[in-house]
């Protein structure tokens, strides 16, 4: 009676394995949705969501499970805002001394350096 329903029970065994994988698949999928970084457009010094309120999500294409972010829509209104900060701190800018310039641009380029490993990853995801 037993290798009657060693089949069957077999059977049983590998669909909840299976079942099981599937489930694990899904809650991983749904903590990396949950993870996913919502970004921001950076005008005049500070963060802001976009006006449009809309975001894409971009998603890694070798696994598409992966929501690499949340990247916003930006309206006309945005870009507009944008290039009056960036007017607004030409003048600050130009008016800097160029040692004080040159200060500044090596400290990014610093920051750079120290982070590289961190963007190599984010740009091959």
């Amino acid at each position: 009676m037993r290798k009657r329903f060693q089949p069957l029970v077999s059977g049983l065994l590998k669909a909840m394995a299976q079942a099981k994988k599937a489930l694990a698949k899904k809650a991983k999928s749904s903590r990396a949705e949950k993870r996913a970084q919502t970004y921001l457009n950076y005008i005049d010094g500070r963060w802001v969501p976009t006006s449009g309120g809309e975001y894409t999500e971009n998603r890694n294409p070798a696994d598409t499970r992966d929501i690499i972010g949340r990247f916003p829509h930006s309206t006309v209104d945005d870009v507009n805002a944008a290039i009056a900060a960036a007017e607004r701190a030409f003048n600050g800018w130009r008016l800097t001394p160029a040692p004080r310039r040159a200060e500044i641009l090596f400290r990014v380029g610093e920051i750079l350096i120290r982070d590289k490993d961190k963007y190599t990853r984010d740009m091959t995801r």
